[in-house]
């Protein structure tokens, strides 16, 4: 006997095996297919989170843009509450006939020093308008920590405002009662 020679000879593949390798191809074949399939998914799926991260940051930069626009709004009606407050004292203390009142003083320093606090506000926001550019590149965790900054100084100029509306609204009606008092006695 010969080695590596078989004394009986091969035969013929059954319909059984034959349909049993047909089938092991095919799916080798779908096998393949899936996994192209599955890595173009992946593939979109990245697009996507990176389409989606882009448009949050976009929301984010515009978010950023309003606030600091809207910071630099209220600071504008806080100065000129801030300054018709001013000129109500003085004319608060026209009608005291004292120009050196300590309580009137007091509370024009509180007005100025509000003024001054809300300006502070501005320059801060003045980096963050027109686009936000200044933060085109920040990650995303930066952005939004700006925007939660921006938001909460908006909130305390919001109070600073409606203090000084009150301040004024409550000095303007004292003066004018003062300015009633002295015209119905010229009369």
């Amino acid at each position: 006997m010969r080695i590596g020679v078989t004394p009986h000879p091969v035969s013929s593949p059954s319909p059984y095996e034959i349909a049993t390798a047909v089938a092991a191809v095919i799916s080798a074949i779908g096998g393949a297919f899936a996994a192209v399939a599955a890595f173009r998914s992946a593939a979109t799926a990245r697009d996507a989170t990176r389409q989606a991260e882009e448009a949050e940051r976009r929301v984010l930069l515009r978010e950023v843009s309003t606030a600091a626009a809207s910071i630099q709004a209220v600071v504008l009606g806080v100065s000129s509450r801030g300054q018709e407050l001013l000129l109500e004292y003085r004319s608060a203390e026209v009608f005291s006939g004292s120009s050196d009142h300590s309580g009137l003083r007091q509370l024009r320093e509180s007005t100025e020093n509000l003024i001054k606090k809300a300006r502070f506000f501005v320059e801060d926001a003045q980096l963050f308008s027109g686009g936000a550019k200044s933060l085109s590149d920040a990650p995303v965790e930066e952005v939004e920590r700006v925007r939660t900054r921006l938001a909460e100084n908006f909130n305390l100029l919001q109070v600073i405002r409606e203090e000084l509306d009150r301040k004024y609204l409550d000095v303007a009606s004292k003066n004018m009662q003062h300015r009633q008092v002295i015209l119905q006695a010229r009369r």
